[in-house]
């Protein structure tokens, strides 16, 4: 397993390349396998129609396991999402903190307790977290692709048509059946594969070049960390 994640740069390949293949199989774990099966063997320990992962957590006793699945979705989510940014330049601070805070609601929902009948104010603090924190990642995936609008235009048309599938399925899971763990399912192994498809076509663009990007922005984190001021 060490082996598969070290970075070798082939013959004639900058060690940033490697960097970038590597990303493709860290992120292709996490994305394709970990956070689906994780959260499927999660959700399925109730009815997927009837039950939510609020309810599994809190009323049937795997808090712990809600609490998991939460943490590492949000980091998961903030992470990759924060690599494309690097990789396709963009900055904008509103967006980040956007995504920023979009990860830290869904960490708070999975600690704010949900036993309505015990605790109805926490319940409902619960729900709204719960509500707004896809939402917002919504809104900030939908600013992002917007941006990648100047940078490829063909990745643009692509994700933009990805992202409004998911949240049309999304949509209309949450209409046929309502707020449950099948509606939470399709939304976050959704959001993983566009995620990664995302970062695939990134890498595939001959439009964006994510080597220099990737050296740029470890340049200037060792710029910050040595105290040296950057140019604006």
């Amino acid at each position: 397993m060490k082996k598969w994640f070290a970075v070798h740069a082939r013959p004639g390949e900058s060690v940033y390349a490697a960097r970038l293949r590597r990303s493709v199989r860290v992120f292709g774990l996490f994305a394709l396998i970990l956070i689906p099966v994780y959260t499927l063997l999660f959700a399925s320990r109730a009815n997927l129609l009837t039950s939510t992962m609020s309810i599994i957590g809190n009323s049937l006793g795997h808090f712990r396991g809600l609490v998991i699945w939460g943490v590492c979705s949000a980091v998961f989510f903030l992470v990759f999402t924060g690599y494309l940014f690097v990789l396709t330049r963009f900055t904008n601070r509103r967006v980040a903190r956007m995504l920023l805070l979009s990860c830290a609601m869904l960490v708070a929902t999975v600690l704010v307790p949900f036993l309505p009948e015990v605790m109805p104010g926490w319940a409902a603090l619960h729900n709204t977290l719960a509500m707004a924190a896809p939402v917002l990642m919504v809104v900030v995936m939908y600013l992002f692709v917007f941006y990648l609008q100047k940078v490829d235009r063909h990745i643009y048309k692509r994700a933009i048509l990805f992202l409004s599938g998911v949240v049309a399925a999304s949509a209309a899971v949450m209409f046929l059946v309502g707020i449950s763990s099948l509606l939470e399912v399709v939304f976050s192994l959704s959001m993983c594969v566009f995620l990664f498809c995302l970062l695939v076509w990134v890498l595939r663009s001959k439009k964006v070049d994510a080597e220099d990007a990737l050296a740029e922005a470890e340049n200037e984190l060792h710029h910050h960390s040595d105290g040296k001021p950057t140019a604006l």
